[in-house]
């Protein structure tokens, strides 16, 4: 069994590069270390490598989209227990159901204040941590 983090590790999967810093400064400032993916494939890759102890997944990313990466993670059992915030722009009933069908633990529609998306976090973070 591996050492606990000293802070818990958010993997940021979101190709908007914008988006990705603010996410990141608002994670950073308030007490989390922060892994970048700028595409799906490089998301799989990274969750994989680094574990991380939740994950902001972007449903609209390049390679392979959200759907596709959280089934991926949902499927590895080695991450199937890291709680996935899909985030999207593109707000749609149906994609919120497919996102909580693969398992994504919550669906939040852009945009939303760094407050919210820091109590997100810290909600659906392992009791553990």
């Amino acid at each position: 069994m591996s050492e606990p983090r000293a802070r818990p590790l958010v993997l940021i999967a979101e190709d908007d590069p914008d988006q990705r810093f603010l996410y990141t400064e608002y994670l950073r400032s308030t007490g989390f270390d922060v892994v970048e993916a700028p595409d799906g494939v490089t998301a799989v890759s990274i969750a994989r490598e680094q574990r991380p102890d939740i994950v902001l997944l972007d449903m609209g990313l390049p390679k392979l989209d959200g759907i596709g990466v959280a089934a991926a993670l949902k499927a590895d059992p080695a991450l199937a227990d890291v709680p996935i915030l899909a985030i999207t722009g593109l707000a749609s009933e149906d994609l919120r159901r497919r996102a909580l069908a693969v398992g994504c633990a919550t669906y939040l529609a852009k945009p939303y204040s760094p407050m919210a998306l820091i109590a997100e976090v810290k909600h659906w973070l392992p009791r553990h941590l």
